[in-house]
C-alpha cells in the first residue's frame, strides 16, 4: 500500500529525471496523482506541502482550482449569470437544483471542456519549463466532463509539466477511473502514480 507522501515523492522524482528521456512532441507531460475519493481532504491539507517540495526542487508553482474558476466562469457567461441570479430569487427544491446543474456546468466548460482548456492555456502558456500547474479539485467537474478530454486539449499548448490531482482508482496501466465509479476511462497519455492509503 502506497500513502499520499510516498506517491508524491515517486511523482517528483519522475519529475526531476524528465530531463534525462526525450520529448519527441515536446508536448506538456502530465503527472496524475491519482488517490481515494474519501483521501480529497487530506490532499489539500498536504497541497502546501508539496508545493514546498516542488519550490526546493527550483520549480515555480501555479495553481488551477476546478472549484474555485468554474463560478468566476459562470459569472462571465451572459446568460448563465443572469440565469443563476434569478435563481437566487426564487426557492427550489434541492432536487431540482441538482437536475439543473449538469446543464449549467456544460454550459461554463464547453461539453469537451474546451472553455476550460482555453482558460487554462490564456492563463498559463507562457509558463517556462521550470513551473508546475497544478490542477486541483477535479471533483468539481463532475458530471460535466472529465480530465481526460481537457489534457487532451492542453497537452499541445502548455509547455511545462502538469500534475493532476486525480480523484478515482487506476485500474491499469493507463486507465483511471473518475471518482470511482465512472466507467475506466484509457484515454490517458500520462504517468501515473497511485496512493492507496493516506
Amino acid at each position: 500500500m502506497t500513502s499520499l507522501t510516498e506517491a508524491f515523492t515517486q511523482l517528483l522524482d519522475a519529475l526531476n529525471t524528465r530531463y534525462q528521456t526525450i520529448n519527441p512532441t515536446g508536448a506538456a507531460q502530465f503527472y496524475y496523482l491519482v488517490f481515494p475519493p474519501d483521501q480529497a481532504l487530506e490532499v489539500k491539507r498536504q497541497l502546501h506541502k508539496w508545493r514546498k517540495r516542488l519550490t526546493d526542487n527550483g520549480y515555480k508553482t501555479r495553481e488551477y482550482s476546478f472549484a474555485k474558476e468554474l463560478p468566476g466562469l459562470a459569472e462571465k457567461h451572459p446568460l448563465l449569470s443572469r440565469s443563476l441570479q434569478l435563481e437566487a430569487t426564487k426557492p427550489l427544491p434541492a432536487a431540482d437544483k441538482f437536475a439543473a446543474s449538469p446543464k449549467l456546468l456544460h454550459q461554463i466548460t464547453g461539453p469537451a471542456g474546451e472553455k476550460l482548456a482555453a482558460d487554462i492555456t490564456t492563463r498559463f502558456g507562457a509558463s517556462g519549463e521550470k513551473t508546475v500547474l497544478l490542477l486541483t479539485d477535479l471533483e468539481a467537474l463532475h458530471p460535466a466532463v472529465r480530465i481526460g478530454t481537457i489534457e487532451n486539449q492542453l497537452t499541445q499548448t502548455l509547455k511545462g509539466p502538469v500534475i493532476v490531482f486525480y480523484p478515482g482508482q487506476r485500474t491499469a496501466k493507463y486507465a483511471l477511473k473518475f471518482l470511482g465509479f465512472y466507467p475506466e476511462d484509457g484515454n490517458y497519455r500520462s504517468t501515473h502514480f497511485e496512493a492507496t492509503t493516506a
